[in-house]
């Protein structure tokens, strides 16, 4: 077994959604995962581990006001690259909820970016939500496509300017999920 093809990871997610009644859903986690391929031109990973989830809902809506879900992670992430001019990313995270059974939360991330010139691209990008039982009688997805500039001004983070109603300005690094550190083992 090659120890370099395994690497750990944080991740942090950030969700507002008028479509579901959340104000602020805040998913940290971390696990460990595996390269099944890695090369200059493609990047396929899986990643297993732990998550924790916060959601605050609309009071107006949903009178529980704030949701804390412990899960167990499951992503998965594919990388195309296309020269310097273009990148293909797909993500994806599985969170089946440990402390209320049965509970499952999805959420995706497809994107297509086009490099305009230096820092500056371009993105266009399909987003999904899911909860399985989301409380009271409010929607369980949310989903839609968004498509704007970006630009690069971190290594590792990008800003992008969606326009989405429910996404607005958001940091990340392609998709919805933020490595907060990820490093061979």
């Amino acid at each position: 077994m090659r120890w370099n093809n395994y690497f750990y990871e944080g991740i942090a997610n950030f969700l507002q959604s008028s479509e579901q009644g959340i104000n602020l859903q805040t998913t940290l986690g971390g696990g460990i995962g595996r390269y099944l391929k890695n090369t200059n031109r493609t990047t396929i990973s899986v990643l297993g581990g732990f998550a924790w989830e916060n959601a605050i809902y609309r009071q107006s809506i949903v009178p529980i006001g704030t949701q804390n879900v412990a899960a167990a992670l499951i992503g998965g992430n594919v990388q195309l690259y296309g020269f310097n001019k273009t990148n293909l990313s797909l993500n994806a995270l599985l969170l089946p909820a440990v402390s209320e059974p049965g509970r499952v939360f999805f959420t995706t991330n497809a994107s297509y970016y086009i490099k305009i010139t230096g820092n500056l691209s371009w993105n266009i990008s399909f987003y999904g939500n899911w909860d399985n039982r989301p409380p009271g009688n409010l929607p369980g997805s949310n989903y839609g496509t968004s498509s704007g500039p970006n630009a690069h001004i971190f290594e590792n983070a990008q800003m992008a300017i969606s326009q989405s109603p429910d996404i607005g300005v958001k940091w990340w690094k392609p998709g919805l999920i933020v490595p907060l550190g990820a490093s061979r083992i």
